[in-house]
């Protein structure tokens, strides 16, 4: 006779393997590139930026955006995320100066979406300042998925007791266990 709990260990360990598990949204990826300052700025004429971009894939939404340029604040505030031409995506930010930064990339859909989006190549962009003008154009590089997600511990303790039930109801149908009462 089986004991209920390892019953619903062992069922529980199967589930936790076969069943999908929604945690492919939302994903953060790295930004890198350079930008071109036609007037100059602290970083010279060509001026490195990197940071973040979270896309939830499965709705195709981009969710935050955190991005440094040389010399100015954060670009951390999303204004807006939409399809541009027929594989391209924009995404538009600002800063706490309430300076604009604007970058087109590539997409692996046709026609353009963030829905499985696995990362692309920053094509254009610039950077306008409060006036309107730009201070940064011909913003080029890359967005890249972040290092792969780490299971959480909850999901490793539920395969855990799964695996231990199974074993123990093989052992107990073997008769290699004993319970007294």
């Amino acid at each position: 006779m089986r004991k209920p709990a390892v019953f619903v260990a062992a069922v529980l360990g199967v589930v936790s393997v076969c069943v999908p598990q929604a945690h492919a949204a939302p994903i953060t990826f790295d930004v890198s590139g350079t930008a071109f300052a036609p007037s100059g700025q602290d970083c010279g004429f060509v001026c490195d930026f990197s940071g973040t971009l979270t896309v939830d894939v499965t709705t195709g939404v981009a969710t935050a955006i955190d991005v440094v340029l040389q010399g100015l604040d954060a670009f951390d505030t999303l204004l807006d995320s939409e399809p541009f031409q027929t594989s391209n995506w924009v995404i538009v930010a600002t800063n706490s100066s309430g300076f604009a930064m604007l970058l087109n990339f590539t997409t692996t859909q046709t026609p353009g979406s963030l829905v499985g989006f696995d990362g692309g190549t920053i094509l254009s962009g610039v950077v306008h300042d409060n006036d309107g003008r730009p201070i940064f154009s011909n913003i080029t590089g890359s967005i890249t998925p972040s290092a792969a997600p780490v299971p959480e511990p909850s999901s490793l303790a539920l395969l855990g007791a799964g695996l231990l039930g199974w074993l123990g109801s093989r052992r107990a149908r073997r008769g290699l266990c004993t319970t007294e009462l």
